[in-house]
């Protein structure tokens, strides 16, 4: 959800040509929220590297908006999809010489093996919730990315829930990792019900003025080079 809406704050609201990328091969969802098929672009990137140019990267993303285009993937559950560190290279070159602001969907459990993915990037978004899981799995790959020298500015953004679920508060957390929230976003249920309902950015349901958008345009901030 804060990739999708971050990607789309950063073409609509700060006129960026943003490439969102879900690495998630068989269980993504950015496509899904955008009411978008994803398309065979990427599983082809990373099986045929050598193929991978500008033309190559036109034809396997999909347009969202003007300048929002999205690549991803829906492999069947039983397919395998391996990608190598020399066609992650390929591919991440390919995107940034064609895009101002690219950003990428990571699943946690793909962190560890993609190391070129998260060895190239500048902003890392890590993000959580209100549990002792989320606590621990902060703590946990926080800690993987300090002792694997990755170089990147890391920023951790709080997801909020009702109230009543929340087995923490921020107090807690902030003390358990030890470290302050970069962000917070709001716990808006009705208009997430109607961005999933709808296949729509929940920044574009939520309207400019909501607690929740400027929140995820503070994020997209990071992600746009506005000195350009």
């Amino acid at each position: 959800t804060l990739a999708v809406g971050s990607a789309w704050l950063a073409a609509e609201k700060f006129q960026r040509q943003t490439a969102l990328i879900d690495m998630d091969f068989h269980f993504g969802t950015c496509a899904l929220a955008l009411d978008l098929l994803p398309g065979r672009g990427l599983r082809e990137a990373l099986e045929h590297p050598e193929r991978i140019d500008s033309l190559f990267i036109g034809s396997a993303m999909v347009n969202v908006g003007e300048k929002l285009f999205l690549l991803g993937g829906e492999e069947a559950v039983d397919q395998e999809l391996f990608a190598s560190a020399y066609a992650v290279d390929q591919l991440i070159d390919a995107i940034r010489g064609n895009f101002q602001s690219m950003i990428v969907d990571l699943p946690r459990h793909m962190a560890v093996s993609q190391p070129a993915l998260v060895g190239c990037a500048e902003e890392i978004v890590m993000v959580s919730d209100l549990s002792l899981p989320g606590l621990r799995d902060t703590i946990r790959l926080r800690d993987w990315l300090r002792d694997s020298g990755c170089s990147a500015n890391l920023r951790i953004v709080l997801q909020e829930g009702p109230p009543r679920r929340a087995a923490l508060d921020r107090k807690d957390f902030e003390k358990g990792i030890e470290a302050r929230i970069d962000h917070v976003l709001p716990h808006l249920d009705k208009a997430a019900a109607t961005a999933s309902a709808q296949g729509k950015p929940l920044p574009e349901v939520a309207g400019a003025r909501s607690a929740l958008t400027r929140s995820m345009a503070a994020v997209a901030r990071h992600f746009v080079n506005l000195s350009e």
